[in-house]
């Protein structure tokens, strides 16, 4: 069972999660706030068998959360949600408008801060360096690195 509670409680999370299907390896960065207030929380749980992370405002991740938590049973969530899924060998993203998408990297990032950690990636950084360099340069971007592995 999934702990909703863990999500962000309110505000945007703007973000940096990054995976790498070779290594099996996701790593995310903990921060979220809102026009007031900023605080960190949890945006990768372990769904199925998969590593699953989520950039997005609060209500559509937890909407999402929920969809993916039930088996993708019924209608999809709508709104500013986007998941990147790790399973063995294998990255895809999902967003409202597009479905599912298989990415042909083997690493691949989303977020606010993505750009700078697959750069980061490209110049060698295993996925907790990346993030930690994309929380250094993108200002949404930040607290704690955390990091998941395919294998408990």
């Amino acid at each position: 069972r999934i702990k909703l509670r863990s999500l962000c409680r309110r505000g945007e999370s703007m973000t940096s999660i990054v995976a790498d299907a070779k290594a099996g390896v996701m790593a995310s960065d903990s921060n979220w706030f809102d026009q007031l207030e900023k605080g960190h929380c949890r945006k990768v749980y372990r769904i199925g068998g998969a590593l699953v992370g989520f950039a997005g405002t609060y209500r559509d991740i937890t909407n999402a959360l929920e969809w993916f938590a039930s088996g993708r049973e019924g209608k999809a969530p709508a709104g500013d949600v986007t998941a990147l899924i790790l399973t063995p060998g294998r990255i895809e993203t999902w967003r409202p408008a597009d479905g599912f998408m298989h990415e042909q990297s083997r690493q691949f990032a989303i977020g606010s801060g993505s750009a700078c950690a697959r750069a980061a990636m490209m110049a060698g950084a295993d996925c907790a360096k990346a993030v930690r360099i994309a929380c250094k340069i993108d200002p949404n971007s930040g607290g704690r690195v955390r990091v998941y592995s395919l294998e408990k």
